[in-house]
C-alpha cells in the first residue's frame, strides 16, 4: 500500500533526474547553460 502511494513521487524524481542529464548533454554540445538560453529568448 505505501509503495502505491510513493510510486508517483518516484516517477517525478526519475523524470527530473533524466531531464537534468539531458541538460548536461545539451550544454556540452552548444556551450550555453539554460540561464543563458532563457536570457537570449527574453532579449
Amino acid at each position: 500500500m505505501a509503495a502505491d502511494l510513493l510510486a508517483p513521487f518516484h516517477l517525478i524524481e526519475e523524470i527530473g533526474r533524466h531531464a537534468g542529464h539531458a541538460d548536461i548533454g545539451w550544454e556540452s554540445l552548444d556551450g550555453k547553460t539554460a540561464f543563458e538560453l532563457v536570457a537570449l529568448a527574453n532579449a
